[in-house]
């Protein structure tokens, strides 16, 4: 199934940095038509020149500029845009996984996800802050646990990646919405 799922753009890429910074925006997009999520994110790997920490980490202000060009659903080009600078940002100061890490022993996962958030939403336009699901607030944050599971979860079975142990699989959520939920009683 993976050919046709979203977690077939962090697969193109081997290095640790690009899985994530794939993944992440794979996953940020993965809502609505699964051909169209894929579409989307291989424009978004292409505007990258698929090699998306090389260039988050790298890329002129002008190469930036090209990310306006990108647009799904809600989600447009100056959304792009400032969400690349975050990842930009991040990644420049340490990574994606740190931030998950527990600070206290049996710090809640639910409270590293707000410092993901946190994190990547300073000094976000407002418009785009929307893109990223708040479990603090009361969001299922079904994409953001998606993310997680890709990062977490053991790659023994050839789906996730098991790249991040900072995180125990058994902290994982799994999210439902009612849809889901029936589809599983079903």
């Amino acid at each position: 199934f993976i050919a046709k799922d979203p977690i077939s753009i962090p697969h193109r890429f081997s290095k640790k940095e690009d899985r994530e910074i794939a993944g992440f925006f794979a996953s940020l997009i993965a809502w609505g038509n699964r051909t169209a999520i894929l579409k989307s994110a291989d424009t978004l790997m292409t505007l990258m020149h698929n090699e998306p920490y090389s260039f988050l980490t790298k890329a002129s202000a002008s190469d930036f500029d090209a990310l306006k060009t990108f647009y799904y659903r809600t989600l447009n080009g100056e959304d792009t845009l400032a969400l690349a600078r975050a990842v930009r940002r991040i990644y420049t100061t340490g990574g994606f996984e740190p931030l998950f890490s527990a600070e206290t022993a049996g710090e809640p996962l639910i409270v590293r996800l707000g410092r993901f958030r946190k994190a990547l939403i300073k000094d976000m336009p407002r418009r785009t802050v929307k893109h990223i699901a708040d479990m603090e607030g009361g969001s299922a944050a079904k994409r953001l646990n998606m993310f997680l599971r890709w990062m977490v979860r053991p790659a023994k079975n050839g789906v996730d990646f098991g790249l991040w142990k900072t995180v125990s699989p058994a902290e994982l959520y799994l999210p439902l919405d009612v849809h889901a939920a029936r589809q599983g009683r079903a």
